[in-house]
């Protein structure tokens, strides 16, 4: 009997597919090198195997820093982010890794908080895992500051069509405040297809409240178009992004995007040399293009 072969879009044996990469390419396409504030990044690393990142970003709101360092253990052991801000704040991120398949993360975030502004703290501990082999791959972990809460997620792939099904669960116990009640604080479901040449995906989230379809394709090896639509069924609000990336040469990538909110933007990232890279980024209303609310961003990176 002849074996039917794998879908074209399918990954290879020993790259794990999780529910949160289901639109992560459109994502990328979409949010990546766009910004508007003013930045400076140093990247180094020592002899032995530390990187230290320093970063100074200037906005509207003010000027804010940055400096963090990573290592990574042969053992597995990785310290991926340890982050300490001038706003007060304080970031760390470790993993164990205790086979190709199976890995084990703590996250957490606290300092000053200041008054109106949403909550950032958090203190997660949690475990991916993944079998390759059937395409089969899921998150679980547990937010001991803000419930705690309990998030789960699982994917499953189906080879012989290039399907992808998945879906993600939050429970929130509330052990904290004693006048609420454990509940499901979110609930979604997600399906993906993918080729060789293109990848959709739809997937629910809030509730089942609000709806995400994403599309990317790849025309060429140096242009990709994509978008992005999101409805909300309870506002009965949608919003549509469409946007594309041109690889112009080796050292240079050109984007651009447009929203349903009338937003222009576009982007260039450039490799000046071996050690700086320069983008530039730029919205325009184009509803009011004499309005003053058009925005404009640069960043140069120093990286040895």
């Amino acid at each position: 009997r002849e074996r039917r072969a794998a879908a074209p879009g399918a990954p290879a044996c020993g790259m794990a597919l999780f529910y949160s990469d289901l639109a992560k390419g459109v994502a990328n396409l979409l949010d990546d090198d766009y910004f508007y504030t003013q930045k400076l990044k140093i990247t180094s690393k020592t002899q032995n195997n530390v990187v230290w990142t320093s970063e100074g970003e200037l906005s509207p709101k003010g000027a804010l820093g940055k400096l963090g360092a990573a290592y990574r253990h042969a053992s597995g052991l990785s310290l991926d982010k340890l982050q300490v801000k001038t706003d007060g704040r304080v970031h760390a991120e470790a993993s164990l890794r205790m086979d190709p398949n199976v890995r084990l993360f703590v996250s957490a975030e606290d300092g000053r908080q200041e008054p109106g502004k949403p909550l950032h703290s958090h203190g997660r501990v949690g475990v991916d895992a993944s079998h390759p082999a059937s395409l089969s791959a899921g998150t679980a972990e547990m937010d001991m500051v803000n419930g705690p809460t309990m998030r789960v997620s699982l994917l499953k792939g189906l080879p012989w069509m290039g399907l992808f099904l998945g879906g993600e669960v939050s429970y929130n116990t509330h052990l904290e405040e004693r006048d609420q009640r454990p509940e499901i604080s979110d609930i979604g479901f997600g399906a993906s297809y993918r080729s060789r040449e293109w990848q959709a995906s739809v997937s629910t989230s809030d509730k089942m409240g609000a709806i995400g379809v994403s599309y990317l394709h790849h025309v060429m090896p140096t242009l990709s178009v994509g978008a992005l639509f999101k409805y909300k069924l309870h506002e009965d609000s949608q919003h549509l992004t469409v946007g594309c990336a041109y690889q112009a040469d080796d050292i240079t990538t050109v984007k651009a995007k447009f929203s349903t909110n009338a937003l222009l933007s576009m982007s260039m990232r450039q490799r000046v040399s071996k050690l700086v890279t320069l983008t530039l980024c730029a919205e325009v209303d184009s509803q009011e293009w004499a309005a003053d609310s058009h925005r404009f961003g640069i960043s140069v990176a120093l990286c040895d």
